[in-house]
C-alpha cells in the first residue's frame, strides 16, 4: 500500500509538471465517461431498477388486453395469482367551478391497487367492493390533481366532484410518485360502474391486464395454467375469444418494452463515443510515453523490474482516468435535464432518471477499466527490452509506438464511421417519413376531439341532433370551407377495429374472422380530408337511420378481403352482429391508420347516422380551412359552446401539427444520436491530428533536408496530406465493412423507406470522415513546412 502511495504522489507531481497534457488527457476521459454515466442513469432508471410497488418482482402482465368477463373468468380458475386487475383510460368530463373540463381519467377493476400493494396518501383506495354494478359512484384522485384543481384540500374526502355529469364522491388521493403501470391518469373510477357496458362485454379487450403471484408460484407456472385457462375460454366463447392471447411476462418486462430498442440504440452510440475517446487517451499516452523513455530507461538500468515500471506507467493512467471519470461525473449532473426528456423516458420514469450509488458506481468501474486497459498498452511499449536497452532511443521504440498510434486512429476513424452512418441512415429514414404520404391532403385542417358527457347524451339521438346541429354551423363561419366528423383521426388515432365477415368469401370460425378497422365518418368527411374515392362513391346525407346499411372500405380492405372480385355491392358485417348486413358502395384511398411509419390496413367507414352504439359518444372534428387553420380556433371554440356551454373542447391543433407530433419522438432520439455522432468525429479528427503531430515531430529532420535539397512546401504538405488520407481511408474501408453489418442487424427495423445498406449515406459519411480528417492534418502539415532546412541539414 506504502509502494502504491507513493506511486500516486509522484505521478501527480509529474502531472503537475504537464499540466496541458493531463488537462486534454480529463478532457477527452470526461466526455466519453460522462455522456456514458448520463446514458446509464436513463438505462437503470427505466430498464434496471425494479418498479415502485412492494415486490415488484412477482408482479405479471398479460401480453394483450383482456375484457372484463375474462378477467372475472381468470381470476375465478386461477390459483398462481393473489390478485388480478386491469385498468384502461377513458375520456371524461369533470365540473371545476363553472367550467367543464376534460379529465384524465382510467376506468380500473376493483383489484388495482390490492395488487399494486400501494396505499392512499389521503384516505382510501378503490376497493372491490366499490367495483360492482349499482355500487355508489367514487373516485380516487393523484396527488398533482389534487394540489392543482382541489387546491390541496385536507378535506378532500368525502366531497363530490361532479364526472360525466353526475356527482362522484372522493374516497382517497393516491401518493404523488404513483401510476397504474401503462395507464398515467390524474384519477381513477370504478370499471363496472363507469362503464357497465364495457365490463359485460367480452368481445371488449379494452383492459391492461396484470396480476400479483400467489405466494410460491413461478412466472414459468402461471403461465402454463393461464394458457390452460385461455384454452377453456376460446373453446367455451369461440365467438369473442376465438383469436385471444393469453401470454404472460413480468410486469418490469411489459413496462419497458416499449423504451428497450431506443435505449439499447443510444446506449450503443454512446458506447462507440467511450471507446474512441479512450483510443485518444491511449495515444496521448503514447505520445507521452516517446518523451519519457529516457527515464524509463535509466530506471531500468538502475534494477527496477518490468513489472514495477508498469505499474507506475498504469498507476499514472489510472490517476487520470479516475480524474477524467470524476469530471464525466459533473458532465452527466449537468446533462441529467436533457436525459430526462429522452424518448423513451416517461414523465414518471423521468423522476427517477438521478445520479445514485449504483451510477457513481458505474462511473467507477468504467474510469478504472478505462485507466488499466487503455493505460497498459503504452506501459508495455515503453517498457519492452528493447526499450530500456536503448536508453531513450528514438530509433525503433518510437517508430513502434508510432505504428500502434495509427492503429489506434484507423480504430478511431472505423468505429467513428459506424455511428456517423448509422446517424445519417435514421435521420434520411426520418426524412423519407415526413414526407410519407398519410393519404389525405394534411394543409389547411384543423382538428379537436369531442367526448359527449352520458348523463347528457345518453341516447343515439341526442348526438345526432348535436353533431348535426354542429356541422350546420361550422361551414358557416368566415374562413371554413367545409367541416365532418369522424371517430378515430387517422395518423393520430389508436383506431378501433372489429373482426368482419364479407358475404360470399372466405369462410371462418367464429372468433377467427379477419379484423378491419371501424371509423365513424359524417357525410362530406372524404371531401373535407381530401381522400379520394377510387370506385363508386362517398358517404352522403341519404345514408342516414332507416335507410339501407351502407359501408366505404378503402383499398387494404378490397385488397386483402375481396381480392379477385368488384368491392362495389358486396355486403359485409361485423362478426358479432349478425343481421346488420352493410353494402359496400365506395372504395377510398388508404390512410396511414396506425402512424405514417404502418403499413395501410383494412378499414371500413360507416356513418354516423346509421351507427347503434350508444357506448360511442366521442368524435373528432375535421375543418377545413381557407387560410391559417390555428387562426380558426377561437371561432370553432365558440361554435361548440353557442351549442353546449359546458362541452370541453381538446386536443385542438392543426392536422400539420398531428403529423409532426407523429415524428416527434424519433426525432428526439435522432439528434441525441447525431449529437453523439458530432462528439465522435469530433474526437476522432483529435486523434488524427495528435497523430499526425507526432510523426511531423519525428520527421522534422527529414522535412528539412528535403526543403534544403529542392522540395517545394506543397511537397512537404502533400506527404503530410498523403499519410492522413491513407489512416482516413484505411479508417473508412474498416468501418464501412462494420457499418454494413450493424446497421442490418440493429438498425433494419427502425428504418423507413431506404434500406440499412444505403450507399449513398455511406459515401456522404464517408466523404464527412474523411474531410474532418485532412481538417485535422491541416495544421501539422502547416507545422512542417516551416522547419529550418538550415537547422536540419546542421544536425545532420
Amino acid at each position: 500500500m506504502s509502494a502504491l502511495l507513493q506511486d500516486l504522489r509522484y505521478c501527480a507531481r509529474n502531472l503537475g509538471k504537464s499540466p496541458g497534457f493531463a488537462a486534454v488527457a480529463v478532457l477527452t476521459l470526461a466526455l466519453g465517461i460522462g455522456a456514458n454515466t448520463t446514458m446509464f442513469s436513463v438505462v437503470r432508471a427505466i430498464l434496471i431498477r425494479p418498479l415502485p410497488y412492494p415486490d415488484s418482482e412477482k408482479l405479471v402482465a398479460f401480453t394483450t388486453n383482456q375484457s372484463g368477463p375474462d378477467v372475472e373468468d381468470i381470476a375465478a380458475r386461477s390459483r398462481t395469482f393473489s390478485y388480478l386487475a386491469g385498468a384502461q383510460n377513458w375520456p371524461f368530463d369533470w365540473l371545476n367551478g363553472s367550467e367543464t373540463e376534460k379529465a384524465r381519467a382510467a376506468i380500473v377493476t376493483g383489484q388495482v391497487f390490492t395488487a399494486l400493494g400501494t396505499a392512499a396518501e389521503l384516505g382510501r383506495t378503490i376497493l372491490p367492493s366499490d367495483d360492482v354494478p349499482g355500487a355508489e359512484r367514487v373516485v380516487l384522485v393523484g396527488h398533482d390533481f389534487w394540489k392543482s384543481k382541489l387546491a390541496g384540500d385536507p378535506g378532500v374526502v368525502g366531497r363530490a366532484l361532479t364526472i360525466g355529469g353526475k356527482p362522484a364522491t372522493v374516497v382517497g388521493v393516491m401518493p404523488a410518485s404513483f401510476e397504474v403501470p401503462r395507464v398515467p391518469a390524474d384519477m381513477w373510477l370504478p370499471f363496472r360502474v363507469f362503464d357497465r357496458g364495457a365490463a359485460q362485454a367480452r368481445g371488449v379487450h379494452a383492459l391492461r391486464a396484470f396480476a400479483r403471484l400467489a405466494p410460491g408460484a413461478s412466472l414459468a407456472a402461471a403461465r402454463e395454467e393461464l394458457s390452460g385457462i385461455g384454452r377453456e375460454l376460446k373453446k367455451i366463447h369461440a365467438e369473442d375469444d376465438g383469436d385471444q392471447e393469453f401470454g404472460l411476462v413480468s410486469l418490469q418486462e411489459r413496462v419497458v418494452a416499449g423504451a428497450r430498442p431506443t435505449l439499447f440504440l443510444l446506449f450503443a452510440s454512446v458506447i462507440v463515443v467511450l471507446l474512441i475517446a479512450c483510443a485518444n487517451f491511449a495515444n496521448l499516452l503514447l505520445s507521452r510515453s516517446a518523451r519519457r523513455s529516457r527515464e524509463i530507461a535509466i530506471r531500468s538500468a538502475l534494477g527496477a523490474g518490468r513489472g514495477r515500471l508498469i505499474r507506475l506507467l498504469v498507476t499514472e493512467s489510472l490517476l487520470l482516468s479516475l480524474l477524467g471519470g470524476a469530471a464525466g461525473v459533473v458532465v452527466a449532473a449537468w446533462a441529467q435535464g436533457l436525459a430526462a426528456k429522452l424518448p423513451p423516458v416517461s414523465a414518471r420514469l423521468a423522476e427517477q432518471v438521478r445520479l445514485d450509488s449504483g451510477v457513481f458506481l458505474f462511473a467507477l468501474a468504467v474510469s478504472a477499466a478505462t485507466g488499466i486497459l487503455f493505460g497498459l498498452l503504452p506501459a508495455l511499449a515503453l517498457t519492452r527490452p528493447a526499450a530500456a536497452e536503448s536508453l531513450g532511443s528514438r530509433g525503433t521504440a518510437g517508430t513502434r509506438d508510432s505504428r500502434i498510434a495509427r492503429v489506434l486512429v484507423v480504430w478511431e476513424i472505423s468505429v467513428a464511421l459506424i455511428l456517423l452512418n448509422g446517424s445519417g441512415l435514421l435521420f434520411k429514414s426520418l426524412s423519407r417519413l415526413s414526407a410519407a404520404d398519410p393519404g389525405f391532403a394534411a394543409d389547411h385542417l384543423l382538428t379537436f376531439r369531442l367526448d359527449l358527457p352520458e348523463n347528457r347524451y345518453e341516447q343515439i339521438e341526442m348526438r345526432t341532433r348535436f353533431f348535426n346541429a354542429l356541422l350546420e354551423r361550422l361551414p358557416t363561419l368566415p374562413g371554413v370551407r367545409n367541416a365532418a366528423l369522424i371517430s378515430e383521426l387517422p395518423v393520430v388515432g389508436p383506431p378501433l377495429d372489429h373482426n368482419v365477415v364479407v358475404e360470399g368469401g372466405r369462410v371462418y370460425p367464429k372468433g377467427s374472422e379477419p379484423s378491419a378497422y371501424t371509423r365513424t365518418v359524417s357525410a362530406g368527411y372524404f371531401r373535407t380530408m381530401g381522400i379520394p374515392i377510387l370506385r363508386g362513391r362517398g358517404l352522403s346525407e341519404e345514408d342516414r337511420d332507416g335507410s339501407p346499411l351502407v359501408a366505404v372500405a378503402n383499398e387494404a380492405f378490397v385488397r386483402q378481403l375481396v381480392a379477385g372480385r368488384d368491392p362495389i355491392g358486396i355486403r359485409v358485417r361485423w362478426a358479432r352482429d349478425e343481421n346488420a348486413w352493410m353494402t359496400i358502395v365506395g372504395v377510398a384511398r388508404a390512410t396511414r391508420d396506425l402512424g405514417l411509419a404502418e403499413e395501410d390496413g383494412p378499414a371500413l367507414y360507416t356513418t354516423y347516422a346509421q351507427v347503434g352504439a350508444k357506448w360511442k359518444r366521442w368524435s373528432s372534428v375535421v375543418i377545413r380551412t381557407q387560410g391559417d387553420p390555428l387562426r380558426m380556433i377561437p371561432s370553432a371554440r365558440a361554435a361548440v359552446r353557442a351549442l353546449d356551454p359546458a362541452l370541453p373542447v381538446t386536443d385542438i391543433a392543426s392536422m400539420e401539427q398531428a403529423l409532426e407530433a407523429s415524428t416527434a419522438s424519433p426525432a428526439r432520439r435522432n439528434l441525441v444520436i447525431a449529437l453523439f455522432a458530432a462528439l465522435a468525429l469530433a474526437l476522432a479528427a483529435i486523434g488524427v491530428y495528435g497523430v499526425l503531430s507526432q510523426a511531423v515531430s519525428r520527421r522534422a529532420r527529414e522535412f528539412g533536408v528535403r526543403m534544403a535539397l529542392g522540395a517545394r512546401r506543397g511537397d512537404v504538405v502533400r506527404l503530410v496530406l498523403r499519410q492522413a488520407l491513407l489512416l482516413g481511408a484505411a479508417g473508412i474501408v474498416l468501418g464501412a465493412a462494420a457499418a454494413a453489418v450493424l446497421s442490418r442487424a440493429f438498425l433494419e427495423n427502425l428504418l423507413f423507406g431506404i434500406s440499412a445498406i444505403d450507399p449513398v449515406t455511406y459515401a456522404a459519411m464517408a466523404a464527412v470522415l474523411l474531410a474532418a480528417t485532412l481538417l485535422a492534418s491541416g495544421l501539422p502539415a502547416r507545422r512542417a513546412t516551416r522547419v529550418d532546412p538550415m537547422s536540419a541539414l546542421r544536425s545532420e
